[in-house]
């Protein structure tokens, strides 16, 4: 199992049922590592504050998770998300969110740690 961060999390909006589902399961699975829950990213290229809605962190790598509930769907350039009550609302493309949340975490990592070279 996972360790995760928080180790509990409050399931007061409806609008986040997606995330504590996933929660539930990186929290219940096998799987190894850590995990921070809707971690805030301060250094973000394009934001001045944003988060990324899981974090997992284990012996082979780091990866960013973004959690879109509802019905989604994709015109040819805006995403969307329908609710169970039928209301549409324009959602960011969680690809570009996954991306950017990665680029501030690299970019921490470098300035922490430096900047490796890959060969």
């Amino acid at each position: 199992m996972a360790r995760m961060i928080p180790s509990h999390i409050e399931r007061d909006d409806p609008r986040r049922t997606g995330e504590y589902m996933v929660y539930d399961w990186l929290s219940s699975d096998s799987i190894p590592g850590v995990v921070f829950y809707s971690h805030p990213q301060n250094n973000h290229e394009s934001k001045t504050m944003s988060e990324v809605d899981f974090l997992y962190i284990c012996q082979n790598g780091i990866l960013c998770i973004e959690v879109k509930g509802g019905q989604i769907h994709k015109s040819e350039t805006q995403w969307w998300t329908t609710n169970k009550k039928g209301e549409t609302y324009k959602i960011q493309d969680p690809f570009w969110q996954a991306h950017g949340c990665m680029k501030a975490i690299v970019s921490t990592l470098e300035d922490t740690y430096g900047k490796k070279s890959i060969e």
